[in-house]
């Protein structure tokens, strides 16, 4: 029979390792990465670009949240004070996995209350989103 003491103490340990998992997913720092290079960051992935794609439209007053939707899995955010630093691009003909194209002239913060934060290094990077398996083509949405 368990006791109200051993639930408790359940709760704590549990409690302990989620700060011990967000402890390890701590802001990461990416120092250098080279054209073809990809980083994700939950469903969200950054790809390193030599160039803005032939055609891509500059977004006009971009919103910081890289995933479209509501929930908590969709705020992959750009930290407010690296926006200055930053400018969006819409790509032609993008399909439901093509996320914007972010051209960055300094490095930047992208935000997440559970995949941990990232810095990533000035460049050009194409985002996109992991795919979900299914009949139909669309985005995972955590």
């Amino acid at each position: 029979m368990v006791t109200e003491t051993q639930d408790v103490i359940k709760v704590i340990q549990k409690v302990q390792q989620e700060a011990q998992f967000r402890a390890k997913r701590a802001t990461e720092r990416y120092g250098t990465l080279s054209i073809g290079d990809w980083h994700a960051q939950g469903d969200v992935m950054f790809k390193r670009i030599e160039k803005v794609p032939e055609g891509s439209e500059l977004v006009k007053n971009p919103k910081p949240q890289l995933a479209p939707g509501n929930t908590r899995g969709s705020r992959h955010i750009v930290a407010e004070e690296h926006m200055a630093h930053l400018k969006f691009y819409a790509i032609p003909k993008k399909t439901p996995l093509d996320g914007p194209v972010v051209e960055a002239d300094a490095q930047w913060e992208v935000t997440h209350p559970d995949h941990g934060h990232v810095i990533i290094p000035k460049g050009i990077y194409q985002i996109r989103y992991q795919r979900q398996y299914a009949k139909v083509l669309k985005r995972v949405r955590d």
